[in-house]
């Protein structure tokens, strides 16, 4: 994928779940990622994201009581939108975890194509 083809989130845009969540899907959940580690024990941890983390690392699980399957099926089916759960009364505590999405690419995607 190139750097082009990512989905970027600006700060207080509405966001488009289906976007994201192919987005999420083509860029994280094919690959997997070894951090080095200087602490002798472990040297090396292997992330590897799945599309069922996606509802847990916005928060959604803080908005709707469902299991990551519902939530994937909801967001396919556009019924589970940001103008949605915008009206829940704890929206506010989940913003920001939405607007950091765009860190995932930042912290394991573009550090890849500067050589970090």
């Amino acid at each position: 994928m190139n750097k082009n083809n990512i989905y970027k989130i600006e700060y207080n845009d509405i966001i488009d779940f289906r976007l994201l969540l192919n987005d999420y899907i083509n860029c994280f959940t094919r690959k997997k990622c070894f951090l080095h580690i200087s602490d002798k024990s472990i040297k090396v941890a292997e992330i590897r994201f799945s599309k069922d983390h996606l509802p847990h690392i916005l928060g959604l699980h803080k908005v709707i009581n469902e299991s990551a399957n519902v939530f994937l099926t909801k967001i396919l089916q556009g019924k589970l939108t940001h103008s949605s759960i915008k009206k829940h009364h704890n929206y506010q505590n989940i913003k920001d975890w939405l607007y950091s999405y765009n860190f995932l690419h930042r912290c394991f995607i573009e550090k890849i194509w500067h050589g970090v």
